[in-house]
């Protein structure tokens, strides 16, 4: 018989894992583009695309809660999640760069003001097409790190 390596273990894990994040982010942008319209489509498929967001949010941060449930340093592991996050916010920012400044203006008027506009909409709206998912993600998982700390929120999230 043989026996489950480690390492195979965590290749199963990894594909299911990056399949399931795969398939969430598919759905996410069927439900962007209207591709499922129609009777049947509201009748069976609502369930499913309903929760594509909400879990690819828990997705999205499992390895880093993961990380902080088996006792790794949470504000080392916060400034790596951050830095990660920041990393491909600000290279979708320069992509989007021109769709950005046409639609927002940025810098054309006053220039402090735009600058607390920028932050503003940087951390709690949006710059850019799907930039939200990032401001909510960073979010919550400052949030949740600030009060890791309380046993009773410890108790709840990881079901100790």
């Amino acid at each position: 018989m043989n026996k489950i390596t480690k390492e195979t273990n965590e290749k199963i894990y990894s594909g299911g894992y990056d399949f399931l994040k795969f398939v969430m982010a598919c759905l996410i942008v069927a439900i962007h583009s209207q591709a499922f319209y129609g009777h049947f489509s509201s009748i069976y498929l609502r369930p499913i695309t309903g929760i594509a967001v909400p879990v690819f949010f828990i997705l999205s941060s499992f390895f880093y809660f993961k990380r902080i449930h088996e006792g790794s340093d949470i504000y080392s592991s916060l400034k790596h999640y951050l830095q990660r996050i920041g990393t491909l916010y600000l290279f979708w920012l320069v992509v989007n760069l021109p769709v950005v400044y046409h639609q927002h203006h940025y810098f054309s008027e006053n220039f402090l003001e735009d600058i607390a506009r920028l932050v503003k909409d940087v951390l709690f709206r949006a710059t850019f097409s799907g930039s939200w998912f990032f401001s909510a993600s960073v979010l919550a998982i400052c949030v949740f790190s600030f009060f890791y700390r309380i046993k009773v929120l410890q108790a709840v999230i990881f079901c100790l």
